[in-house]
């Protein structure tokens, strides 16, 4: 199928995928890392990485999204999670260690600056990825 519109999202989506787990990849190895400094890569890294891995993810099952609505959509999810650890819940239930990195269990007013980071790196990535894409297409 040669239609642009449809091969413009198709390689959309593939690259949102890949994004997604090299970020979610990085978010996981922020949360295992043990040398210097490792309680900053474990308590905003991986805040920094997951949300850029949840945009990416978004723009996968959504391609037709525009940023600002993705943006939106994944720091609402963000700051939900981290008001609900603002409750103590998460960390009363004693979740294994999985669920604990999904919900976290410790409310951190700074975490917000580290979701504002991740999706402004994510939001600038998707740019020049797609700028990029529109000056392949206009070689040809």
């Amino acid at each position: 199928m040669n239609n642009p519109g449809y091969m413009f999202f198709r390689t959309y989506k593939k690259r949102s995928g890949v994004l997604s787990v090299i970020f979610l990849i990085l978010a996981f190895l922020a949360k295992w890392y043990a040398g210097p400094f490792w309680h900053i890569a474990d308590a905003y890294l991986g805040d920094f990485f997951i949300v850029a891995s949840l945009y990416f993810c978004l723009s996968l099952i959504l391609p037709g999204v525009g940023r600002t609505k993705k943006i939106v959509a994944v720091a609402a999810l963000a700051v939900v999670v981290e008001l609900f650890q603002a409750t103590g819940i998460p960390r009363s239930l004693h979740l294994p260690k999985p669920f604990e990195f999904i919900l976290g269990t410790r409310f951190d007013v700074k975490d917000f600056i580290s979701y504002l980071a991740g999706l402004m790196l994510a939001a600038a990535v998707d740019q020049r990825a797609s700028l990029k894409k529109k000056e392949n297409d206009e070689d040809f």
